[in-house]
């Protein structure tokens, strides 16, 4: 995914609606933190850190129960931070972040406290996708694109790998190879 397909996925969603704001803040995560959809799924309100540097812990709970500190893009942070103030969820610390919409007879009603699922959040996904003009969008393209855009900024491969939780370099690697030829160090060193 190009960083324009990126952008226009990141203004997708409208801020005059809850839901809106809500799915703004969910691109958001996937688009700045390479996170993936069981690990945002799994996202409680308390995993987001204020402080100096705003940060959410993300954690792994497929394979195993490592966690990792990403430091948040101030334009995550801001979503964020619009997202819990609309749900007004800042004080539910052990609560799902993200949360499905409660609906009747097709007008919003609030917010329940469970998770969202993966199909809906997907057809967010593919809706958003639809009207931008980005087709057959998944989660795993933000990743991919989050890894690769912080790889052309000179990211070097290991802070790469902490960023991704990857266990293995080479996992890091896979996503970042053909994103950036890089030039041998051979070339670079100076004597």
């Amino acid at each position: 995914m190009t960083a324009e397909m990126c952008r226009k996925l990141l203004d997708a969603p409208s801020l005059e609606t809850p839901i809106g704001i809500r799915d703004r803040a969910i691109i958001g995560m996937f688009a700045y933190t390479a996170c993936k959809l069981s690990e945002l799924i799994g996202m409680n309100v308390g995993d987001y850190k204020k402080k100096e540097e705003s940060q959410i812990a993300i954690r792994r709970t497929v394979n195993t129960e490592r966690e990792r500190l990403v430091g948040l893009h101030e334009e995550a942070t801001g979503r964020l931070e619009e997202w819990i103030d609309v749900a007004d969820i800042g004080s539910d610390k052990n609560g799902p972040l993200f949360r499905p919409s409660e609906h009747f007879r097709h007008v919003h009603k609030g917010f329940i406290r469970k998770r969202m699922s993966r199909v809906p959040l997907l057809l967010m996904l593919k809706k958003y996708g639809g009207e931008t003009g980005v087709p057959n969008i998944t989660s795993q393209m933000f990743r991919v694109s989050a890894l690769q855009m912080a790889m052309k900024q000179n990211i070097d491969l290991l802070t790469l790998q902490e960023f991704a939780g990857h266990a293995d370099v080479d996992s890091t690697e896979s996503y970042v190879k053909d994103s950036a030829r890089r030039e041998s160090p051979s070339k670079k060193i100076q004597y």
